[in-house]
């Protein structure tokens, strides 16, 4: 197996009831060639102090304080320590197999390019609810490697497959180090991240293994963002798209695809007992109506959420928007 040396990054905010379990994760590796670089964003409670503990026990691992800003600022930082030849992101409240980035390198050989490659995992998402693990779901990949004129192809359609967010990829640092997070998005930043890194990649390397474990608590509530800022990002994504050699028009309508499901989503947690959000329903709708062509049909992943929303921007009115989104969530409600 060639050795590459892998910098792991975990930002780190008032984690002090699970830091402790992803650091024990990152010891027990059986692949030895990493770094642990752990960046606490200001925490309040015990983190620091339980990092610091692994970073004077292990000379492999970095303990790295700021004031908190979020956790763009945070991974953006943990970049500038980086001395890996490869860089992955952690979650802190996530675990890790042993097994986990061996198990990603015994397909390095699948690339004749590995500088240039993002290997992708698949993954196990366990889903917690009050602190009690509930079930668990494993997302599969299959051991292949995609050429960058098959992903330009594929992409669009496709994307989901490679899950959005960064815990599941490892990214050569020489692409990496060259960019940012950018810190005015606190939802979607680490997939913006992603596709801004793809223009520089030859190759993407899926690998058949699951061994890392996202959890998720089902009782907490996803936290809302205004979604003024939800467009700005999908523009940025859309740049990004365009940048990598995707066309146009097929970035249009994955843009238009991506909008609705994320008004739909944010509609699904605003608080509507808050009459200034009357105000936010009313920009989604009008947003909506402007960047939604009207050539555009629901593709690929959630199409009756993008029916829905189609629907409701046609209709442009708030009542009947709050009574969909009210219902749904009294239907919900009923089923727990």
């Amino acid at each position: 197996m060639s050795s590459f040396k892998i910098s792991i990054i975990i930002p780190a905010f008032n984690e002090e009831n699970n830091i402790r379990r992803i650091l024990e994760c990152a010891c027990k590796q059986t692949y030895k060639e990493f770094e642990v670089i752990v960046v606490d964003d200001g925490s309040k409670d015990r983190t620091s102090e339980i990092a610091k503990t692994y970073a004077k026990q292990y000379s492999n691992f970095i303990y790295v304080h700021k004031e908190n800003s979020g956790v763009s600022d945070t991974r953006n930082l943990g970049l500038k320590f980086v001395t890996g030849d490869y860089v992955c992101f952690w979650d802190a409240d996530d675990w890790v197999e042993s097994n986990y980035l061996e198990n990603m390198f015994q397909q390095i050989h699948l690339t004749p390019c590995p500088q240039k490659t993002i290997l992708v995992s698949g993954c196990t998402i366990d889903y917690y609810v009050e602190n009690k693990k509930e079930s668990a779901g494993v997302i599969k990949q299959a051991n292949k490697l995609i050429s960058k004129q098959a992903l330009l192809k594929s992409f669009i359609n496709e994307h989901e497959m490679f899950r959005l967010e960064l815990w599941n990829k490892l990214f050569p640092a020489a692409i990496v180090k060259g960019k940012r997070f950018d810190s005015q998005f606190i939802l979607g930043e680490d997939f913006e991240f992603f596709t801004k890194c793809l223009k520089d990649v030859d190759y993407l390397l899926t690998v058949n293994d699951s061994s890392y474990h996202y959890v998720i608590d089902i009782t907490q509530m996803k936290h809302y963002t205004r979604f003024e800022n939800e467009v700005k990002r999908e523009k940025m994504i859309s740049r990004n798209l365009i940048d990598m050699g995707i066309s146009s028009n097929d970035v249009k309508f994955f843009y238009s695809r991506r909008l609705l499901i994320t008004a739909y989503t944010a509609l699904s947690f605003l608080d509507f007992d808050k009459r200034e959000n009357e105000e936010e329903i009313t920009f989604i709708l009008k947003e909506l109506k402007n960047e939604i062509s009207k050539k555009f049909k629901p593709f690929g992943k959630y199409k009756k959420a993008q029916m829905i929303m189609m629907m409701l921007t046609n209709f442009q009115s708030v009542f009947l928007t709050k009574k969909y989104f009210v219902f749904k969530r009294n239907i919900k409600n009923r089923k727990k």
